[in-house]
């Protein structure tokens, strides 16, 4: 009686465990992003890519990749996802958002009143605070009061720095965002 008492309750620990376990898909230790934002960045053709669906199912490869490679795999295997120069926690090259690629070598930076906004980036950044339930207007690659309030309510709710300004970190994190 006692060995088949120890047996259950060892059962019903590690069925606990197994649901109560973080979600090994998305949001794990490998997508929070290197502290370094501003450092060189280089394409040295061992980059890795990892894409999410909105739901945050997730795939990720260990392959090494060229970047533009690496952005053409995320688009054929999720709705966003990221680069980077490492396969864990390295400096993130740049993202995917809605099958919009945002490479951080170019200009990238989104923020309201400002001319240099690219509209398909903003449309990409729409479109992903609209599944992940921060923004309810339309998708039209304005960035007006609508996105950048849904920017800061993200901003808020991940521990990032709130100015409604989306850079490298703000992407970062909408790239693999599951909520």
């Amino acid at each position: 009686m006692g060995k088949m008492l120890l047996g259950i309750i060892f059962t019903l620990i590690f069925v606990f465990s197994v649901i109560s376990a973080p979600a090994a898909n998305a949001e794990g230790v490998e997508d929070i992003p290197s502290s370094n934002y501003d450092g060189q960045i280089l394409s040295v053709g061992k980059e890795y890519a990892r894409s999410f669906s909105c739901q945050a199912a997730t795939a990720k490869t260990y392959e090494p990749w060229t970047e533009s490679a690496g952005y053409t795999w995320i688009k054929s295997n999720g709705t966003k996802g990221y680069v980077q120069n490492a396969a864990r926690g390295g400096v993130t090259l740049g993202v995917v958002l809605n099958d919009t690629t945002i490479d951080f070598s170019n200009s990238f930076l989104v923020k309201k009143s400002y001319g240099g906004n690219n509209p398909n980036y903003v449309k990409g950044i729409q479109v992903t605070l609209k599944c992940l339930g921060y923004y309810t207007g339309t998708v039209d690659g304005i960035y007006g009061d609508g996105s950048e309030a849904a920017v800061k309510a993200f901003q808020k709710r991940r521990g990032l720095t709130v100015d409604g300004q989306v850079g490298k970190k703000t992407y970062h994190y909408l790239s693999f965002a599951a909520y």
